[in-house]
């Protein structure tokens, strides 16, 4: 009966062991690793929005082509943002406040820039996109590299912590194994 009663307690640890070891790797892979994604997302429409606005400037003749991509460019951000907002902590939400920030300043500035352009004012668009829009890019581009920065150091942590679980874990196994 105490043999079967260790069993039965060393079978309860294993399975609460296994329980925490796999929530904890659950949320490295539906909310950390998918954090990191949207991250480097956030650059690359960024990065393509930057080429779009070039295109306006640069050949007039595909205005509308240009236009509809910017217009997909916007979408894409929205739900970068979206989804983003629902994997974040609140402790996070500060800095996604002004990666959004960012954003919207970005898009008003490509709004400015394109306005310009449609009317022909080529020349005060590009000096307009120099002034205004690049660095607002650029802005936006660094702080969503300091979002991708921080999210894998706590990515690198959450593994430390797991790796001592799991650890800890097995060692209380071997142990109560030992003792049945």
């Amino acid at each position: 009966v105490v043999v079967l009663a260790l069993l039965v307690l060393v079978t309860s640890v294993a399975f609460y062991a296994l329980n925490q070891t796999q929530a904890t790797y659950n949320r490295f892979l539906n909310v950390d690793e998918r954090l990191l994604e949207a991250a480097n997302e956030l650059r690359s429409v960024t990065f393509a929005q930057q080429t779009y606005v070039r295109g306006m400037l640069l050949y007039p003749e595909l205005h509308q082509v240009n236009q509809g991509l910017l217009e997909a460019n916007d979408r894409q951000f929205k739900l970068i943002f979206e989804r983003m907002r629902g994997l974040t902590d609140t402790a996070q939400n500060d800095l996604l406040d002004d990666l959004e920030t960012l954003q919207q300043q970005l898009e008003q500035a490509q709004q400015q820039a394109v306005r310009l352009a449609l009317e022909k004012k080529t020349e005060e668009a590009i000096a307009y996109t120099i002034k205004e829009f690049r660095p607002r890019s650029i802005a936006l581009i660094e702080k969503a590299k300091r979002f991708y920065e921080q999210q894998a150091k706590l990515l690198e942590k959450g593994r430390i912590e797991l790796a001592e679980k799991v650890n800890s874990y097995t060692l209380t196994l071997i142990i109560a194994a030992l003792f049945a």
